[in-house]
């Protein structure tokens, strides 16, 4: 790509955690695109309540992926880890709901 003006979706690989707060350091700001809930690759914007369960897709880091937390920490995770660390942001916050905004 030699300019921006043909950048979109296709050439992002993260997603960003819209719920985000540096006050509240466990919460994701960011993390790799290639998570699932489901078996359903997320797109769009997603609101995801506490319970429910993400899983990395197998298509980058072999079914693992890297999450960067408000903190400014950065790791990779497993699912186990990747659904802790989603615990662990509800468990900092008051909110019922949580958003990200995937690459379509």
């Amino acid at each position: 790509m030699t300019n921006f003006a043909a950048l979109n979706n296709s050439h992002i690989s993260y997603f960003i955690g819209l719920s985000a707060d540096e006050t509240k350091p466990q919460t994701i700001l960011s993390g790799d695109r290639n998570v699932a809930a489901q078996g359903k690759l997320l797109r769009g914007v997603v609101a995801l309540s506490a319970g429910a369960t993400w899983e990395w897709t197998s298509s980058i880091h072999q079914g693992q992926g890297n999450l960067a937390l408000a903190d400014g920490s950065a790791s990779q995770a497993t699912k186990v880890q990747l659904n802790k660390q989603i615990e662990s942001a509800f468990l900092s916050t008051t909110q019922s709901v949580l958003r990200f905004a995937f690459p379509q």
